[in-house]
């Protein structure tokens, strides 16, 4: 009788520590993280980090070293342990400050485990962080979550280089060495399958990115008048592009649609926001079209001014010639900004044409100069598309439910990994 009690009362207790809820930790690999911000990457894997905070997860971002950040901090209740040492900002051949910083990425987890530190599951982001996941996985059998932002032969393509480089060869070996992957968009789901060739033994899980709503009352409607006073005479219609300066963004296709759109609409100023290796070009082309009094190059700008132009914009155009996700598009209606975009890659996924904004099939000069005078010309069209677009946002593009949906696929390879059960205690 007291055996069976005793049976009894450790049944209990092991049923009463099955049930207790530990909080799973996590371990995210990426090269980029705000403050340092180069592409849509750092954004996304922010969004997503602090977005799995809120569902009671303890994140741990392993990172490069950003100017004037601390090698550790706390932010937002995420861990980000950044990187400092010689190639950390790019000194010498890129291809060496990437094994580097992966190297450097390895040790800082072996310390981390070293001072005791136990993860659940390690997500990488890219394959310029692939060298240390590998290492990292075979070291610690981690289950292992890569999320694609891209595919880098589809890039090189657009950019006009050889597909098969580096960075294809190292995505190659993740879809070998992976658990499950997550694909940002439907298009670049397609073609892990096309390009890559992963196994149908592999999962692909689509995730979008998500876009943050932006807080009201930071900025009064006199500052922004004057900001657009700063830029523009008060006649002009405002087109604004942010992005990388780089030719796969399509902003030579936007500069060459320029002077047949003055031709009809002669009172418009374009804003070129961003840098990157297709500068000098861009400068060249825009003066051999005479567009000195109408394009201005703003260079790099902090979020907070991108988003204030954002709201005193017209009209925002994307013409990209691969675009995996289209997170500009977003941002975009997230200040309730008409948008024009190409239909290439995510675009044509987080766009649905007349509905939440204009499409324009890519490298179609023509059609971008005629959507573009129609866009100027129907105002009241546009804003209406923008509104759409925006009243959708909350609910698709949540960084919370994207956490959710995220979280969901660590449960599902933690479960693989132990034969079964969900770990997420």
């Amino acid at each position: 009788m007291e055996e069976r009690q005793s049976d009894q009362a450790d049944d209990t207790q092991q049923t009463e520590l099955l049930s207790q809820k530990q909080p799973l930790r996590l371990l995210i690999l990426s090269w980029e993280y705000p403050p340092r911000v180069v592409g849509g990457l750092a954004t996304a894997v922010c969004g997503l980090a602090e977005g799995l905070v809120h569902h009671q997860v303890e994140v741990h971002v392993v990172t490069s070293m950003a100017e004037n950040a601390p090698s550790y901090e706390l932010r937002n209740g995420v861990h980000v342990h950044r990187l400092s040492s010689l190639f950390a900002n790019h000194a010498g051949n890129m291809y060496d400050w990437i094994f580097h910083l992966n190297l450097d990425m390895v040790e800082e987890v072996d310390r981390l485990v070293e001072e005791g530190l136990r993860f659940d599951v390690m997500h990488t982001h890219d394959w310029l962080v692939n060298y240390a996941g590998e290492s990292l996985r075979e070291r610690y059998s981690f289950p292992m979550v890569t999320t694609f932002h891209q595919v880098q032969a589809l890039r090189n393509r657009a950019a006009g280089v050889p597909e098969h480089d580096a960075g294809h060869q190292s995505e190659l070996k993740m879809v070998q060495i992976g658990d499950h992957f997550i694909a940002v968009s439907q298009a670049i789901s397609h073609e892990l399958n096309e390009i890559l060739h992963i196994s149908p033994d592999k999962k692909v899980t689509v995730i979008p990115n998500g876009v943050p709503l932006p807080e009201e009352g930071h900025v009064t409607a006199e500052e922004l008048k004057q900001l657009r006073a700063s830029y523009s005479k008060p006649e002009e219609k405002l087109i604004f592009f942010v992005g990388r300066l780089v030719i796969e963004k399509g902003i030579h296709l936007l500069l060459q649609a320029l002077p047949a759109v003055i031709e009809q609409e002669p009172n418009v100023k374009l804003l070129i926001a961003g840098e990157g290796y297709y500068d000098k070009e861009l400068h060249a082309l825009r003066d051999r079209l005479g567009l000195q009094e109408k394009v201005e190059f703003l260079g790099f700008i902090k979020d907070e001014l991108r988003d204030q132009i954002y709201r005193i914009a017209d009209l925002c155009v994307f013409p990209s010639k691969f675009e995996p996700f289209g997170i500009v598009a977003l941002e975009a209606l997230a200040h309730q900004t008409p948008v024009i975009v190409s239909d290439s890659g995510g675009l044509k996924e987080v766009i649905t044409d007349r509905q939440n904004g204009v499409l324009v099939p890519y490298n179609r000069i023509d059609l971008l100069q005629e959507s573009i005078i129609w866009a100027l010309r129907h105002p009241r069209e546009m804003k209406q598309m923008a509104l759409n677009g925006y009243q959708e946002l909350s609910h698709r593009y949540n960084w919370v439910q994207i956490a959710k949906e995220t979280l969901a696929v660590y449960e599902q390879v933690i479960s693989e990994k132990k034969g079964g059960g969900s770990l997420v205690r």
